[in-house]
């Protein structure tokens, strides 16, 4: 009869005739495959029969277990968590980022870099919410009545029933790709507005937008000769009438 084979840990073979078959339906409990696979003659009159024995777990494995629970469950509060708007008071965008940072709730306050002239002649750089009245926060949707009890915040943008959660891909991109120096506020331009072109051979002149998607298309009107052209201009170029 072959080596009985080695294995780790307290486990131990019994071997007892099987009239030439295996008593576990021709195969080994290990992988399922003709007796060969412990080392045994096929043609022997033998079956393994693995016996396997419970033993204390090592300190290793214990601390494996236990990181992977705790890897599972810090997964699992992430993909339950959103992205929120919250709506603030008047210029408490910062004032309400602090109070967020001070009950360690996750948010997002973009930023913009500009420079602004007191009434006495001085200047200075001011970082100014890029998106005045608004914060954004990073919570589960249960958890949202801690943020609605923080100082300074009215309301959470949604729905009568329930707040809305803003494009992970959109405000995730913000907090990666911003650069403070190069962004700035811009008047939402939606398909239909009256605006007015501010540079060019055309500044001054007004039209109406007439597409987004693949660049910003205005058709402008003469009024005279009761004709509409359209061009494309950049949004940088434009401003709505009336301001």
């Amino acid at each position: 009869m072959s080596a009985r084979p080695t294995r780790r840990g307290d486990q131990r073979l019994q071997l007892k005739r099987a009239g030439g078959r295996c008593a576990l339906q021709q195969g080994c409990i290990r992988c399922w495959q003709p007796i060969e696979c412990f080392g045994l003659p096929a043609k022997q009159e033998l079956a393994a029969v693995w016996l396997w024995k419970s033993t204390a777990p090592s300190e290793d494995g214990e601390a494996l277990r236990k990181n992977s629970g705790t890897a599972s469950q810090t997964l699992s509060l992430d993909l339950a968590r959103h992205w929120f708007a919250v709506y603030t008071t008047c210029r408490h965008e910062k004032r309400v980022a602090r109070n967020l940072q001070q009950r360690q709730i996750e948010h997002f306050l973009p930023t913009y870099r500009t420079q602004h002239t007191w009434k006495d002649g001085t200047r200075a750089m001011l970082d100014l919410p890029l998106f005045p009245g608004y914060v954004f926060v990073r919570i589960d949707l249960h958890d949202r009545v801690g943020v609605l009890e923080v100082p300074g915040v009215v309301s959470m943008i949604g729905t009568a029933k329930q707040p809305a959660p803003l494009p992970e891909l959109e405000v995730e991109a913000l907090r990666t790709g911003l650069d403070p120096t190069k962004a700035e506020p811009h008047p939402l331009l939606t398909v239909g507005q009256r605006v007015r072109i501010t540079r060019g051979a055309l500044a001054g002149v007004e039209g109406i937008v007439l597409r987004k998607k693949s660049g910003l298309q205005v058709v402008l009107t003469l009024s005279l000769l009761m004709q509409s052209i359209a061009i494309e201009v950049s949004g940088d170029d434009v401003e709505l009438a009336g301001t």
